[in-house]
């Protein structure tokens, strides 16, 4: 079987950045459909490839939390490997790497302190939305605010990362 690997993941998105400027709530919108969209692209893939790893457990949980934090849901470590699918060693060695790398941060549950709650940090939350609203046809050239966004981004994860 030949896989041609300038396909994309998500062949065909429901969504699409309306003409014109969009408002931050429109943005936030469109930001939400387009993970919504990637999260039931993956999951149909995982359906119809069975049998086939292509687990991304950082995806998984980038994407994840972005859509729980938009539903304003809170996200602990011991949910992360679930999400994922990954065992909860690894789902813990995930979460650690990506706070580590400044990727997610964790707070300590008052109530629980067995528990850590793991959110996106601002700036991922940003190159996340960023990346949504490029695979949606927004162009960052139109507007200033999505260019500022754009520059704090790379000053805080490098251009190696989002390039």
């Amino acid at each position: 079987m030949h896989i041609d690997p300038s396909l994309p993941t998500n062949v065909s998105m429901s969504v699409s950045a309306p003409q014109g400027g969009l408002d931050a709530a429109a943005r936030a919108d469109l930001c939400r459909r387009v993970a919504a969209d990637i999260v039931r692209s993956r999951t149909l893939r995982h359906r119809i490839l069975t049998g086939i790893r292509l687990a991304e457990p950082n995806w998984d949980i980038l994407l994840d939390l972005y859509l729980s934090e938009r539903k304003g849901l809170r996200v602990s470590i011991c949910d992360v490997a679930f999400i994922a699918g990954v065992s909860r060693s690894t789902g813990a060695r995930c979460v650690a790497n990506l706070i580590a790398s400044g990727v997610l941060e964790g707070v300590a549950d008052a109530q629980d302190g067995r528990r850590t709650w793991i959110s996106l940090s601002q700036h991922m939350k940003a190159a996340l939305e960023e990346y949504f609203l490029r695979i949606s046809g927004v162009n960052f050239a139109d507007s200033e605010e999505l260019s500022e966004m754009h520059a704090s981004i790379l000053s805080h994860f490098g251009n190696n990362c989002l390039s």
